[in-house]
C-alpha cells in the first residue's frame, strides 16, 4: 500500500508529462505469444486511485496490456475525472486495446445523435494521439450484433485517416451468429479479437476452427468464468484448462489473450474477477500471468 501510495504521488506529479511516449505496431506474424492482457473498466464505484493503484498491480502481476471499454469507462464519471483516467493507463506502463463504440449499450451511443458520436470518437482518437499509447490494435466494438455492422462500420469509415496507423479489430461476441457479422466487417478488421466464453460452442477447439477460418492473426479479447465465492474452485479449474490451452497455440497467427475481469463488482452485479471486490484474490489470481 505504502508502493503504491508513493507512485500516485509521482503520478499526479508527472501530469501532462505523461504525454511523451510512444506509438508502435504489433508483429503480426503469429510467431509469438505477445498479449498478457486484462480486461478492466473504469466504472462509476472506482476513483481514479483505485484504478491507478489496480493498474500498478496488474503491472507488477505481469499482464502486459490492458482493454478496456472507454465509452462506458468516462460517461459515468465527471468530465474532470476523464484526464486522471487517461494519465493512468499511461502512467502504468500497460499496452492499450482501447474499445471506441459500443453498439449495445442503448442509453448511450445508439440515443445519440451522429453528430455527438463524431464529436466522442474524436475526442477517444485524439487522447490516444496526445498520449502516444503502445496501441495492440484500436477495437471499433465490443460485441455488436450483425444488424449492427453499418453502424461499426460508420464510425470505421468517418475516422479512417486517424486510424490508419493502427491495427484495427472489433470484440466479436462468442455466439455462432458472430461469425456471419465477422465476414460482414472481415475487411476492415487487420486482426480478429472474438470473446470465448462457455455455452455457446461444443468446444474451445470448435470455436478457435471457425476463426481460424479467416485467416487473420488472433487476439482474444475477452475469455473468463463468472464465481461468486460458492464457485471459485470451477473457475479456477477453467482458467487452468485455458491457459494451458492458449499455451499450446504455437502453430497458428495468435497473438494472445485478455481475460474478463480484473476485479468483481460491487453489490453481487459481477464475480468474473480474478480478484474479489474488496481486492483479495481468487484461486485462480495465482495462475496469472
Amino acid at each position: 500500500m505504502q508502493t503504491h501510495a508513493v507512485r500516485l504521488l509521482c503520478f499526479v506529479c508527472l501530469g501532462v508529462q505523461l504525454g511523451i511516449g510512444f506509438q508502435s505496431k504489433r508483429s503480426l506474424d503469429g510467431s509469438w505469444y505477445s498479449v498478457y492482457g486484462c480486461n478492466w473498466t473504469f466504472w462509476g464505484n472506482l476513483t481514479p486511485t483505485d484504478y491507478y493503484n489496480g493498474l500498478v498491480t496488474m503491472k507488477e502481476k505481469g499482464f502486459n496490456t490492458l482493454r478496456v471499454y472507454i465509452v462506458n469507462s468516462l460517461r459515468q464519471h465527471p468530465e474532470s475525472q476523464w484526464e486522471y483516467f487517461w494519465r493512468a493507463i499511461k502512467e502504468s506502463g500497460l499496452s492499450l486495446m482501447p474499445t471506441i463504440f459500443q453498439t449495445f449499450n442503448k442509453t448511450h451511443e445508439l440515443n445519440m445523435p451522429w453528430e455527438e458520436q463524431k464529436v466522442w470518437v474524436d475526442y477517444i482518437l485524439g487522447k490516444l494521439e496526445e498520449y502516444q499509447f503502445d496501441i495492440v490494435a484500436v477495437d471499433l466494438s465490443g460485441e455488436p450484433g450483425f444488424n449492427e455492422t453499418s453502424l461499426v462500420r460508420r464510425v470505421y469509415d468517418y475516422a479512417k485517416d486517424r486510424l490508419k496507423d493502427y491495427e484495427i479489430t472489433v470484440g466479436f461476441s462468442p455466439t455462432k451468429t458472430s461469425i456471419e457479422t465477422a465476414k460482414a466487417l472481415d475487411d476492415i478488421c487487420t486482426i480478429h479479437s472474438p470473446h470465448y466464453y462457455l455455452g455457446f460452442w461444443s468446444s474451445f477447439d470448435a470455436w478457435l476452427r471457425a476463426w481460424l477460418d479467416f485467416n487473420k492473426p488472433l487476439l482474444i479479447g475477452e475469455w473468463g468464468y463468472e464465481a461468486p465465492i460458492s464457485q471459485e474452485d470451477e473457475q479456477y479449474d477453467f482458467d487452468k484448462e485455458m491457459l494451458d490451452k492458449f499455451k499450446n497455440l504455437t502453430n497458428i497467427k495468435f497473438m494472445g489473450q485478455l481475460v474478463w475481469d480484473w476485479k468483481d463488482l460491487p453489490d453481487g452485479k459481477s464475480y468474473w474477477g480474478i480478484l474479489r471486490e474488496d481486492g483479495t484474490p481468487k484461486p485462480s489470481f495465482t495462475l496469472f500471468p
